[in-house]
């Protein structure tokens, strides 16, 4: 319930998440009056302590629940077989580090409204996916290519092209040992193919939601570190943020699509393979968005300098690019997937194709530009209410796999093309040399030739160029490869993990012995 939100904010562990001044604490207490929608904050890291006295929070908590008793007693009463509740955005949301107060007064004039159940209007923050407005248009593909990794395509939104990769069925394992207890234990898990935007969805394209009067604009139009973010042009290509739940659930079914399952989203991130970040098992600063030296927190890595102050232009760290291609599923903003959160899912194996039926908050995905290498971590879990909206959360969508696509994803390899016995490559999991340390007993017994193409792969897989026609040929048949680089411009080391240079260079000094 509502109230129950405003009495969790006030008693909330993290200093960020609690309301910022009084005067933010009565603003909520009269939007309970006027049946408004709550003011968002600010999503910290997980597990800070609480440095604000507790007294004095029990002091303010005691003063909210005589005027929200008084409000009890002053509208029991009412009833009524269907209320209104705002859609669109009300209120003064805190960003990180802002010193805000909520003293606005809106009219209901001022807002959108829609017709819902009454236990909906009650309850924001326990609202079912079948209740948010039903927006679904149809998703027109304008292309498809077969030779990318594992398949991209792009479709038609708002007048936009957009990129999707096709993410092939397949298992992995969720959940990490390595992380905290709502990630244990660990299960396998299947997931049924299925369309992930390439980035994250942009402010171009979240304005042509708006421009159809369809999409509420974003809360703020600002950044962390910028006035004017949302508005300017400059910054077109940055991922959207000041975004609830509802509205990123809104934007992709008007793009004829969906949010992606916590599933879905995990094995776009980590692959058959289980991977700790999207592009191996080891933390490299220089493969996302994080809390580097550019950082404002205590925990900054000052090691490390991405180049920017808060949020990155989607796409901009391609060296961090997941097994099928999905970029900053590490770091940059936090996304927004479909499922309820529930701490305890993973104990009785959470559906793969979609969680808990309900609860109280919305999952969030992925870290975001002022985490850590913690919560940059795959498996990483968070949520919020799926009101929420601040500064570091956006979200990407997903779409189902059509049956034109189940007959477009079978990829032939062109006859009498050689492949390396050892290890026969699937479109669905990346060869062992991508991963872990090539030994000399992996290598014995195969030819030159087969020496090449594993050597060879490890700058394919990243859309590297030949200029052997024979090496060339035998790529541009694989069904994951396409081509992105010229020779001349690969950036090796922003590209190739330590793993991946040291089994080029044993690879090479193998074949010269």
């Amino acid at each position: 319930p509502v109230t129950q939100t405003i009495i969790s904010r006030v008693l909330a562990k993290e200093p960020q998440a609690r309301y910022q001044s009084a005067a933010a604490l009565t603003g909520d207490l009269r939007r309970v009056t006027d049946n408004r929608r709550l003011t968002r904050g600010y999503a910290p890291p997980k597990n800070k302590s609480n440095d604000v006295p507790t007294w004095l929070w029990i002091g303010i908590l005691a003063v909210a629940a005589l005027i929200l008793g008084g409000m009890a007693i002053t509208f029991g009463g009412q009833s009524s077989t269907t209320r209104k509740s705002p859609v669109n955005k009300t209120g003064q949301p805190l960003g990180i580090m802002a010193d805000t107060t909520d003293n606005a007064q809106l009219s209901p004039e001022s807002e959108t409204f829609v017709e819902v159940p009454p236990a909906i209007s009650s309850e924001l923050d326990n609202i079912p996916t079948s209740t948010v407005l039903p927006v679904t248009n149809s998703l027109l593909v304008t292309r498809v290519l077969n030779d990318t990794p594992n398949r991209s395509r792009w479709v038609n939104r708002g007048g936009l092209e957009i990129e999707q990769i096709f993410v092939p069925s397949g298992s992995f394992r969720m959940g990490s040992e390595n992380g905290e207890e709502d990630e244990r234990p660990i299960f396998d898990t299947a997931v049924t193919a299925f369309w992930i935007d390439r980035t994250e969805v942009t402010n171009k394209q979240y304005a042509g939601c708006v421009n159809a009067g369809v999409c509420a604009p974003p809360d703020k139009p600002g950044s962390q570190t910028r006035d004017n973010y949302y508005n300017e042009s400059l910054f077109a290509d940055y991922p959207v943020i000041w975004v609830s739940w509802l509205d990123a659930d809104i934007f992709c079914r008007w793009a004829g699509g969906r949010l992606p399952s916590e599933a879905e989203w995990e094995y776009a991130a980590r692959g058959p393979s289980s991977l700790e970040y999207s592009w191996g098992n080891t933390f490299e600063g220089n493969r996302l968005n994080f809390c580097d030296l550019n950082c404002p927190f205590d925990w900054a890595d000052s090691t490390v300098n991405d180049g920017y102050l808060d949020i990155a232009p989607v796409g901009s760290f391609p060296q961090g690019a997941s097994w099928v291609g999905a970029l900053d599923m590490s770091g940059n903003v936090w996304e927004w997937v479909a499922d309820w959160y529930d701490a305890a899912a993973y104990r009785s194996a959470l559906p793969a194709n979609g969680g808990p039926e309900k609860g109280q908050s919305k999952v969030l995905r992925g870290g975001a530009w002022y985490g850590d290498a913690r919560v940059a971590r795959a498996a990483d879990r968070n949520n919020r209410a799926a009101t929420f909206a601040n500064t570091n959360i956006g979200f990407r969508c997903a779409a189902n796999e059509e049956k034109d696509d189940q007959a477009a994803s079978v990829n032939t390899i062109a006859p009498d093309t050689p492949t390396i016995s050892t290890a026969p490559l699937t479109t669905n999991e990346l060869p062992f040399f991508m991963n872990r340390l090539v030994t000399a007993d992996d290598l014995a017994g195969l030819s030159q030739w087969e020496l090449d193409v594993m050597r060879n792969e490890i700058f394919a897989r990243y859309g590297r160029r030949f200029n052997r026609p024979d090496l060339q040929a035998y790529f541009d048949a694989q069904p994951w490869y396409t081509r992105r680089y010229n020779p001349e411009d690969f950036p090796t080391d922003q590209l190739l993990t330590e793993i991946q240079k040291q089994n080029a260079k044993f690879i090479l000094e193998y074949q010269d012995q």
